[in-house]
């Protein structure tokens, strides 16, 4: 049996170091080259192009997208990804019996495939924040007085399981050879385990447990636990740079590879013959497409000489903070002009961003605020997993890339969906944020200019900067998580199928801001229900602005005031928190008061 997921949740929810919760009970996800390409399936054949995350983010490592079974010719009903069973030990609810998988249930006669057995993972595993997950010691809990021995002198094969109530300290594990018992509400309550430093995930599937040690605690946590496995995600819209046409069919991989390699040897061409012969050289090796050559020879030969200086001496923008200002100065452009149908180079490629400049408008909010709303109709989004967290947000992050070993190159896994969104910006003094004097406000200023060593390990998106503790993030963080609640409440979208995204830019004459709210889907994209919101912007920004006023848990959401340290002001789950597919500061960098503070 199988265990059916969207490629999606692969990225946004699952992946590898995982507890899957299948047919025949809990199973870990391994890495991608354990579980899925181990015979002939290749990440190069559902590789994702963009060199923006590629280059930019990853440091020239590559993307793959997790295959159909469609796409690889096979039944619905056989496992494309195999896993491996975990936790070890299970229980069986109708003998009471504690037991590892592999022995079985010494009282059970049937076969593990009958349907009257009632076998089922164990609740409890141990995690620590360094990523590590195992099961819990046993044989050790129980025998936790007699250092793990038992006074018989022989561990026993299983464990009786001993529930006299509802609650974690109404059971009872007790040993059948020497009657060492274990409290289970004790058990968990303990917070010294000792971790033994396993990571199932890069375990081969037949191998016995790989523990290699480790010098922090561990916890007993449940296994189905949201905060088991916190997933580390980014995202990047595909924007139209400021090439022309010319300029991305050169920066086809392969062309600019053969236009580096030239520049190199000072043997670049120097007449459109010289040209057509290297690129039908690459042609006739069947690493340039020949639709690709004939558009490029197309050009006027100083339109090519131009485009190909202009490529070799553009420096790539790397690091995340880089990439998202990119994006967001593409998007006040296409603010002010509107931006026509981008394509990626791909002749076949669907359109990947437009903005309409007659759907432009300008707004003034209830505040007195002006803003101005740009309908995104088109929008195509990378979504990379590039690791995990255990236990708390500031826990250090696992990485679940792999490396090929045939080629030597290094996957991660991701998406790409297309879309649809509504940019929102200040109108008026280029965007500018005004300068606010509360209290809400002063003390995340404070915060940002002097940071506390509890964010050592936070998930910024840039370390240095911190630009989530900046006030004016926090204003446009918590306004975005507003309109997402009032969409999904007065729109018909669910709060899970909406995403934001946030943007924060410091110029020598202030600090702007400025949010996406989108939508993006499998396949051809959406069908244009969120832009067509824009044009009653007005009425949901006003009913954002009296949802910060209240709060059913007022007034302890209200007096729950930021201070250094903290990951949020005045939020909580009746007023600002979002789903976690939303959100991508995981409901982080959030104020109520920042936004009550703000000047009319």
């Amino acid at each position: 049996m199988v265990q059916h997921i969207r490629r999606t949740q692969f990225i946004t929810t699952y992946g590898p170091g995982a507890i899957l919760e299948g047919p025949r009970g809990p199973r870990i996800i391994p890495s991608p080259d354990i579980g899925l390409f181990y015979s002939n399936i290749r990440p190069e054949d559902f590789e994702i192009t963009d060199d923006r995350v590629s280059r930019g983010l990853l440091g020239g490592r590559k993307i793959f997208r997790l295959p159909s079974n469609a796409e690889l010719n096979c039944e619905d009903s056989r496992a494309v990804y195999r896993t491996k069973v975990f936790p070890e030990w299970w229980i069986c609810s109708e003998h009471s019996i504690l037991f590892r998988y592999r022995t079985g249930c010494p009282r059970c006669r049937e076969e593990l495939i009958s349907g009257g057995r009632r076998w089922d993972g164990i609740r409890f595993v141990l995690a620590c924040r360094k990523g590590h997950l195992d099961d819990v010691d046993w044989n050790y809990a129980v025998h936790m007085r007699t250092g793990g021995r038992c006074t018989s002198g022989r561990l026993p094969r299983y464990y009786e399981w001993i529930p006299r109530g509802s609650s974690l300290r109404d059971i009872t594990v007790r040993c059948p050879s020497c009657g060492a018992e274990a409290n289970v509400g004790r058990l968990y309550s303990k917070e010294n385990w000792h971790c033994s430093g396993r990571l199932p995930e890069r375990e081969p599937l037949k191998s016995p447990p790989q523990r290699g040690g480790c010098d922090e605690n561990a916890i007993m946590i449940l296994r189905q636990a949201s905060n088991l496995r916190m997933p580390d995600i980014v995202t990047l819209f595909t924007v139209p740079p400021r090439y022309t046409r010319l300029h991305l069919l050169l920066e086809t991989p392969a062309v600019k590879s053969m236009l580096v390699t030239l520049s190199e040897i000072s043997n670049l061409p120097s007449t459109k013959e010289e040209l057509e012969g290297y690129l039908n050289a690459q042609v006739r090796r069947g690493a340039v497409k020949e639709d690709t050559a004939v558009r490029i020879l197309s050009h006027p030969w100083d339109e090519i000489r131009q485009a190909i200086i202009d490529i070799l001496s553009a420096r790539d923008t790397t690091g995340y903070g880089n990439l998202l200002l990119d994006e967001f100065k593409a998007l006040i452009d296409a603010s002010i002009n509107g931006a026509p149908p981008y394509r990626s180079p791909a002749l076949t490629s669907p359109v990947v961003f437009e903005v309409p400049k007659s759907g432009i408008r300008k707004i003034t909010g209830p505040g007195g605020q002006k803003f101005r709303v740009v309908p995104i109709t088109r929008l195509r989004t990378v979504i990379v997993q590039t690791g995990y967290r255990r236990i708390d947000v500031n826990a250090e992050s696992v990485h679940i890339s792999f490396t090929d070993r045939r080629t030597g190159e290094v996957w991660y896994p991701g998406t790409e969906l297309l879309g649809e969104g509504i940019f929102i910006i200040l109108d008026g003094d280029d965007g500018i944020h005004p300068q606010v004097n509360g209290d809400a406000w002063k003390a995340w200023k404070e915060c940002h200019d002097n940071p506390s060593e509890k964010y050592q390990n936070a998930p910024f998106r840039e370390r240095k900067s911190k630009d989530e503790l900046h006030p004016v993030f926090v204003w446009w963080h918590t306004f975005s998580h507003l309109l997402l609640r009032v969409l999904s409440a007065d729109s018909g979208y669910s709060s899970a199928s909406l995403r934001e995204r946030v943007y924060l830019e410091k110029t020598p004459e202030g600090v702007r801001g400025g949010i996406v709210i989108y939508t993006v889907q499998p396949g051809e994209g959406t069908m244009g229900g969120l832009i067509s919101l824009s044009e009653k912007i007005e009425s949901f920004i006003e009913r954002a602005v009296e949802i910060a006023e209240s709060c059913p848990n007022d007034p302890l959401c209200l007096e729950h005031g930021f201070a250094c340290g903290k990951i949020t002001g005045s939020a909580c789950y009746a007023c600002l928190f979002v789903s976690e597919t939303s959100c991508e500061h995981r409901n982080m960098w959030l104020d109520r008061n920042i936004i009550l503070e703000d000047p009319p």
